[in-house]
Protein backbone atom coordinates (compact mmCIF):
# COMPACT_ATOMS: atom_id res chain seq x y z
CA UNK A 1 0.00 0.00 0.00
CA UNK A 2 1.61 3.44 -0.91
CA UNK A 3 1.30 6.30 0.86
CA UNK A 4 1.87 10.24 -0.07
CA UNK A 5 3.27 12.87 2.26
CA UNK A 6 3.97 16.28 2.16
CA UNK A 7 6.94 17.05 4.13
CA UNK A 8 7.50 20.79 3.60
CA UNK A 9 7.64 22.85 0.26
CA UNK A 10 8.84 20.74 -2.48
CA UNK A 11 9.34 17.49 -0.47
CA UNK A 12 6.63 15.20 -1.40
CA UNK A 13 7.65 11.43 0.75
CA UNK A 14 6.34 8.19 -1.18
CA UNK A 15 6.08 4.93 1.24
CA UNK A 16 5.32 2.18 -0.68
CA UNK A 17 4.77 -0.99 1.93
CA UNK A 18 3.94 -4.52 0.66
CA UNK A 19 4.44 -7.73 2.98
CA UNK A 20 7.59 -9.96 1.75
CA UNK A 21 9.71 -6.63 0.42
CA UNK A 22 11.65 -3.73 2.08
CA UNK A 23 9.67 -0.68 2.53
CA UNK A 24 10.93 1.84 -0.17
CA UNK A 25 10.44 5.40 0.48
CA UNK A 26 11.62 8.06 -1.87
CA UNK A 27 10.84 11.92 -1.99
CA UNK A 28 9.71 13.93 -4.52
CA UNK A 29 9.52 17.92 -5.73
CA UNK A 30 5.85 16.98 -6.74
CA UNK A 31 2.66 14.89 -5.98
CA UNK A 32 2.06 13.70 -9.67
CA UNK A 33 6.09 12.38 -9.65
CA UNK A 34 5.52 10.93 -6.34
CA UNK A 35 2.28 8.68 -7.08
CA UNK A 36 4.02 7.85 -10.30
CA UNK A 37 6.79 6.37 -8.99
CA UNK A 38 4.57 4.73 -6.26
CA UNK A 39 2.38 3.35 -8.84
CA UNK A 40 5.47 2.09 -10.69
CA UNK A 41 6.74 0.52 -7.68
CA UNK A 42 3.72 -1.35 -6.33
CA UNK A 43 2.95 -3.16 -10.32
CA UNK A 44 6.44 -4.31 -9.74
CA UNK A 45 6.03 -6.04 -6.10
CA UNK A 46 2.22 -7.36 -7.29
CA UNK A 47 4.22 -8.75 -10.98
CA UNK A 48 7.16 -10.48 -8.63
CA UNK A 49 9.37 -8.64 -10.91
CA UNK A 50 10.59 -5.92 -7.98
CA UNK A 51 14.21 -5.04 -7.57
CA UNK A 52 15.08 -2.77 -5.15
CA UNK A 53 16.61 0.43 -6.52
CA UNK A 54 18.46 2.70 -3.43
CA UNK A 55 21.94 1.43 -5.15
CA UNK A 56 20.75 2.55 -8.89
CA UNK A 57 19.68 6.16 -7.54
CA UNK A 58 22.46 6.70 -5.07
CA UNK A 59 25.04 6.72 -8.36
CA UNK A 60 24.57 8.91 -11.53
CA UNK A 61 25.70 7.21 -14.92
CA UNK A 62 28.52 9.81 -14.83
CA UNK A 63 29.86 8.21 -11.33
CA UNK A 64 29.77 4.88 -13.14
CA UNK A 65 31.43 5.90 -15.83
CA UNK A 66 34.13 7.52 -13.65
CA UNK A 67 34.02 4.43 -11.51
CA UNK A 68 34.50 2.15 -14.54
CA UNK A 69 37.29 3.98 -16.33
CA UNK A 70 39.88 4.28 -12.64
CA UNK A 71 39.02 0.39 -12.30
CA UNK A 72 38.74 -0.84 -15.82
CA UNK A 73 40.06 1.10 -18.46
CA UNK A 74 43.41 1.56 -16.96
CA UNK A 75 44.47 -2.04 -16.75
CA UNK A 76 43.85 -1.95 -20.85
CA UNK A 77 45.75 -1.27 -23.43
CA UNK A 78 43.88 1.34 -25.88
CA UNK A 79 43.74 3.46 -21.79
CA UNK A 80 44.04 6.63 -24.18
CA UNK A 81 41.16 6.14 -26.31
CA UNK A 82 38.85 4.46 -24.19
CA UNK A 83 39.46 7.69 -21.49
CA UNK A 84 39.01 10.11 -24.37
CA UNK A 85 35.78 8.48 -24.79
CA UNK A 86 34.88 8.43 -21.35
CA UNK A 87 35.40 12.03 -21.33
CA UNK A 88 32.98 12.87 -23.72
CA UNK A 89 30.13 11.03 -22.57
CA UNK A 90 31.00 12.86 -19.43
CA UNK A 91 29.78 15.77 -20.58
CA UNK A 92 26.71 14.13 -21.93
CA UNK A 93 23.38 15.24 -20.22
CA UNK A 94 22.94 11.38 -19.31
CA UNK A 95 26.13 11.70 -17.26
CA UNK A 96 23.98 13.43 -14.73
CA UNK A 97 20.99 11.04 -14.75
CA UNK A 98 21.08 7.94 -11.76
CA UNK A 99 21.29 4.60 -13.45
CA UNK A 100 17.62 3.61 -12.05
CA UNK A 101 16.41 6.44 -14.59
CA UNK A 102 17.91 4.99 -17.53
CA UNK A 103 16.33 2.89 -20.21
CA UNK A 104 16.98 1.97 -23.44
CA UNK A 105 15.05 4.22 -25.07
CA UNK A 106 17.87 7.12 -23.89
CA UNK A 107 20.49 5.19 -25.30
CA UNK A 108 18.29 4.89 -28.52
CA UNK A 109 18.29 8.47 -28.11
CA UNK A 110 21.73 8.79 -27.52
CA UNK A 111 22.62 6.47 -30.65
CA UNK A 112 20.43 9.22 -33.12
CA UNK A 113 22.00 11.96 -31.25
CA UNK A 114 25.57 11.02 -32.02
CA UNK A 115 24.75 9.66 -35.55
CA UNK A 116 24.69 13.31 -36.62
CA UNK A 117 28.19 14.06 -35.95
CA UNK A 118 30.11 10.73 -36.05
CA UNK A 119 29.95 8.10 -38.25
CA UNK A 120 28.56 3.99 -37.25
CA UNK A 121 31.95 2.53 -36.00
CA UNK A 122 32.23 5.52 -33.47
CA UNK A 123 28.63 4.72 -32.51
CA UNK A 124 29.77 1.02 -32.41
CA UNK A 125 32.61 1.87 -30.05
CA UNK A 126 30.11 3.95 -27.81
CA UNK A 127 27.43 1.54 -27.04
CA UNK A 128 29.90 -1.26 -26.38
CA UNK A 129 31.87 0.37 -24.04
CA UNK A 130 28.66 1.30 -22.52
CA UNK A 131 27.84 -2.43 -22.53
CA UNK A 132 30.62 -3.45 -20.98
CA UNK A 133 30.09 -0.95 -18.15
CA UNK A 134 26.81 -2.01 -17.74
CA UNK A 135 27.99 -5.78 -17.71
CA UNK A 136 30.65 -5.23 -15.05
CA UNK A 137 28.47 -2.76 -12.75
CA UNK A 138 26.01 -6.07 -12.63
CA UNK A 139 28.70 -8.94 -12.41
CA UNK A 140 31.27 -6.88 -10.04
CA UNK A 141 29.56 -3.95 -8.77
CA UNK A 142 26.57 -6.15 -7.50
CA UNK A 143 24.15 -3.45 -9.08
CA UNK A 144 20.63 -4.77 -10.33
CA UNK A 145 21.26 -3.31 -13.20
CA UNK A 146 20.22 -4.34 -17.00
CA UNK A 147 21.72 -4.13 -19.97
CA UNK A 148 20.09 -1.86 -21.67
CA UNK A 149 22.28 -1.72 -25.12
CA UNK A 150 21.57 -5.48 -25.89
CA UNK A 151 18.18 -4.01 -27.06
CA UNK A 152 19.62 -1.11 -29.12
CA UNK A 153 19.81 -2.08 -32.67
CA UNK A 154 23.41 -0.64 -34.15
CA UNK A 155 23.81 1.04 -37.40
CA UNK A 156 25.33 -0.35 -39.89
CA UNK A 157 29.28 -0.13 -39.91
CA UNK A 158 31.12 0.41 -43.62
CA UNK A 159 34.57 1.06 -43.09
CA UNK A 160 36.11 -0.78 -45.61
CA UNK A 161 38.79 1.18 -47.39
CA UNK A 162 40.88 0.34 -50.64
CA UNK A 163 42.97 3.55 -50.56
CA UNK A 164 46.66 2.45 -52.25
CA UNK A 165 49.48 5.09 -52.17
CA UNK A 166 50.23 6.03 -55.67
CA UNK A 167 54.03 6.81 -56.55
CA UNK A 168 53.72 10.40 -56.98
CA UNK A 169 52.08 10.67 -53.62
CA UNK A 170 54.74 8.82 -51.85
CA UNK A 171 57.27 10.82 -53.33
CA UNK A 172 55.21 14.01 -52.00
CA UNK A 173 54.76 12.55 -48.62
CA UNK A 174 58.51 11.79 -48.39
CA UNK A 175 60.02 14.78 -48.99
CA UNK A 176 57.54 16.34 -46.70
CA UNK A 177 58.57 14.29 -43.91
CA UNK A 178 62.30 14.76 -44.73
CA UNK A 179 61.87 18.63 -44.75
CA UNK A 180 59.74 18.69 -41.26
CA UNK A 181 61.15 19.72 -38.20
CA UNK A 182 59.57 16.54 -36.64
CA UNK A 183 61.86 14.23 -35.11
CA UNK A 184 61.89 10.42 -36.47
CA UNK A 185 58.82 11.44 -38.69
CA UNK A 186 60.62 10.28 -41.98
CA UNK A 187 61.67 6.80 -40.62
CA UNK A 188 58.27 6.38 -38.79
CA UNK A 189 56.85 6.59 -42.33
CA UNK A 190 59.47 4.63 -44.37
CA UNK A 191 58.77 1.76 -41.32
CA UNK A 192 54.88 1.73 -41.99
CA UNK A 193 54.97 1.43 -45.75
CA UNK A 194 57.94 -0.98 -45.62
CA UNK A 195 56.20 -3.39 -42.48
CA UNK A 196 52.58 -3.15 -42.31
CA UNK A 197 53.03 -2.50 -38.64
CA UNK A 198 50.19 -0.37 -36.90
CA UNK A 199 50.92 3.32 -35.96
CA UNK A 200 51.05 2.39 -32.14
CA UNK A 201 52.82 -1.22 -32.40
CA UNK A 202 56.14 1.36 -34.26
CA UNK A 203 55.22 4.00 -32.12
CA UNK A 204 56.12 1.67 -28.97
CA UNK A 205 58.97 -0.12 -30.60
CA UNK A 206 61.91 -1.13 -27.68
CA UNK A 207 65.53 -1.73 -28.75
CA UNK A 208 65.58 -4.63 -27.54
CA UNK A 209 63.30 -6.34 -29.48
CA UNK A 210 65.04 -4.86 -32.85
CA UNK A 211 67.58 -7.25 -34.00
CA UNK A 212 69.05 -5.72 -37.09
CA UNK A 213 71.23 -9.04 -37.81
CA UNK A 214 68.42 -11.24 -37.68
CA UNK A 215 66.47 -8.64 -39.91
CA UNK A 216 63.48 -9.02 -37.16
CA UNK A 217 61.26 -6.88 -35.09
CA UNK A 218 59.57 -8.79 -32.01
CA UNK A 219 56.00 -7.34 -31.25
CA UNK A 220 55.19 -8.68 -27.42
CA UNK A 221 51.97 -8.19 -27.68
CA UNK A 222 49.54 -6.42 -30.41
CA UNK A 223 46.28 -5.60 -31.39
CA UNK A 224 45.06 -9.43 -31.07
CA UNK A 225 46.50 -10.07 -28.00
CA UNK A 226 49.14 -12.09 -29.43
CA UNK A 227 53.21 -11.50 -30.38
CA UNK A 228 54.64 -11.49 -33.47
CA UNK A 229 58.10 -10.96 -35.40
CA UNK A 230 57.65 -9.00 -37.98
CA UNK A 231 60.82 -9.32 -40.85
CA UNK A 232 62.61 -6.46 -41.83
CA UNK A 233 63.37 -5.03 -45.80
CA UNK A 234 66.81 -3.61 -46.89
CA UNK A 235 65.07 -0.33 -46.93
CA UNK A 236 63.63 -0.55 -43.14
CA UNK A 237 66.82 -1.91 -42.00
CA UNK A 238 68.73 1.11 -43.35
CA UNK A 239 65.77 3.31 -41.53
CA UNK A 240 66.53 1.56 -38.26
CA UNK A 241 70.45 1.07 -38.52
CA UNK A 242 70.60 5.19 -38.77
CA UNK A 243 68.57 5.94 -36.28
CA UNK A 244 69.95 6.80 -32.87
CA UNK A 245 69.04 4.91 -29.69
CA UNK A 246 68.03 6.65 -26.45
CA UNK A 247 68.37 6.04 -23.20
CA UNK A 248 64.89 4.78 -22.29
CA UNK A 249 65.20 2.29 -24.66
CA UNK A 250 62.42 2.93 -26.97
CA UNK A 251 62.76 3.94 -30.30
CA UNK A 252 60.96 6.70 -31.32
CA UNK A 253 60.71 7.98 -27.38
CA UNK A 254 59.81 11.64 -29.21
CA UNK A 255 55.95 10.02 -28.96
CA UNK A 256 54.44 9.44 -25.80
CA UNK A 257 51.17 8.09 -27.21
CA UNK A 258 49.56 7.99 -30.56
CA UNK A 259 47.73 11.19 -30.48
CA UNK A 260 51.09 12.83 -29.77
CA UNK A 261 52.06 11.77 -33.64
CA UNK A 262 48.48 12.85 -34.70
CA UNK A 263 49.70 16.44 -34.98
CA UNK A 264 52.77 16.48 -36.84
CA UNK A 265 51.54 13.90 -39.11
CA UNK A 266 48.72 16.10 -40.04
CA UNK A 267 51.35 18.92 -40.99
CA UNK A 268 53.34 16.74 -43.32
CA UNK A 269 49.91 16.14 -44.96
CA UNK A 270 49.37 19.94 -45.42
CA UNK A 271 52.47 20.12 -46.40
CA UNK A 272 52.98 17.67 -49.18
CA UNK A 273 49.85 18.93 -50.70
CA UNK A 274 50.98 22.50 -50.70
CA UNK A 275 54.10 21.33 -52.78
CA UNK A 276 51.88 19.14 -54.93
CA UNK A 277 49.85 22.40 -55.85
CA UNK A 278 52.87 24.88 -56.08
CA UNK A 279 54.14 22.50 -58.80
CA UNK A 280 51.12 22.05 -60.94
CA UNK A 281 51.05 25.65 -60.61
CA UNK A 282 54.31 26.30 -61.97
CA UNK A 283 53.80 23.65 -64.55
CA UNK A 284 50.68 25.08 -65.55
CA UNK A 285 48.73 21.79 -64.92
CA UNK A 286 45.98 20.95 -63.36
CA UNK A 287 46.10 19.56 -60.47
CA UNK A 288 44.25 16.25 -59.39
CA UNK A 289 41.21 16.78 -56.50
CA UNK A 290 41.94 13.03 -55.41
CA UNK A 291 45.67 13.80 -55.00
CA UNK A 292 46.00 12.53 -50.99
CA UNK A 293 42.99 13.07 -50.84
CA UNK A 294 41.32 11.60 -47.64
CA UNK A 295 44.43 9.62 -47.03
CA UNK A 296 45.22 8.36 -43.35
CA UNK A 297 48.69 7.12 -42.05
CA UNK A 298 46.50 3.99 -41.29
CA UNK A 299 46.47 3.66 -45.37
CA UNK A 300 50.34 2.93 -45.13
CA UNK A 301 49.48 -0.43 -43.55
CA UNK A 302 46.74 -0.90 -46.47
CA UNK A 303 49.53 0.12 -48.93
CA UNK A 304 52.43 -2.25 -47.30
CA UNK A 305 49.87 -5.18 -46.81
CA UNK A 306 49.39 -5.05 -50.88
CA UNK A 307 53.11 -4.68 -51.47
CA UNK A 308 53.80 -7.80 -49.33
CA UNK A 309 50.98 -9.79 -51.62
CA UNK A 310 52.97 -9.36 -54.21
CA UNK A 311 56.20 -10.98 -52.90
CA UNK A 312 54.64 -13.22 -50.61
CA UNK A 313 52.23 -15.35 -52.64
CA UNK A 314 51.42 -17.60 -49.71
CA UNK A 315 48.70 -16.07 -47.88
CA UNK A 316 49.32 -17.53 -44.94
CA UNK A 317 53.13 -16.67 -44.35
CA UNK A 318 51.31 -12.67 -45.17
CA UNK A 319 49.39 -13.18 -42.34
CA UNK A 320 52.16 -13.64 -39.92
CA UNK A 321 53.38 -10.57 -41.27
CA UNK A 322 50.60 -8.75 -40.92
CA UNK A 323 48.91 -10.28 -37.90
CA UNK A 324 45.89 -11.13 -39.25
CA UNK A 325 43.58 -13.90 -37.80
CA UNK A 326 41.43 -14.26 -40.47
CA UNK A 327 41.92 -14.46 -44.04
CA UNK A 328 38.51 -12.11 -43.91
CA UNK A 329 40.28 -9.14 -42.26
CA UNK A 330 43.28 -9.40 -44.21
CA UNK A 331 41.44 -9.06 -47.88
CA UNK A 332 40.29 -5.76 -46.01
CA UNK A 333 44.06 -4.67 -46.42
CA UNK A 334 44.85 -6.28 -49.58
CA UNK A 335 44.14 -4.47 -52.56
CA UNK A 336 46.12 -4.70 -55.95
CA UNK A 337 45.90 -2.73 -58.30
CA UNK A 338 43.49 -3.66 -61.10
CA UNK A 339 45.96 -3.35 -63.46
CA UNK A 340 48.38 -4.98 -62.20
CA UNK A 341 46.82 -8.40 -62.04
CA UNK A 342 45.59 -8.05 -65.55
CA UNK A 343 49.19 -7.91 -66.40
CA UNK A 344 49.33 -11.20 -64.21
CA UNK A 345 46.75 -12.59 -66.62
CA UNK A 346 49.09 -12.31 -69.76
Amino acid sequence: MASITERGPYQIQAVVRRKGYPTQIKTFETRREASDWASVIESEMVRGVFIPRTALEKMTFGQALIKYRNEITIKKRGEVNETNRINILLKHPLALRSLASLSTRDFCAYRDERALTVCASTIHKDLALISHLLNIARKEWELPIQNFIKDVSKPKVNNERNRRLMPEEEVYIMKACEESKAEAITTITKLAIETAMRRGEILTLLWMNVDLTRRTVLLPKTKNGASRKVPLSTRAIAALATWPKSIDGRVFHQYSNVDSFQHPWSHVMERAKKAYQADCIENNIDPSPTFLADFRFHDLRHEATSRLAEKLPNILELASVTGHKSIQMLRRYYHPHAEETALKLG
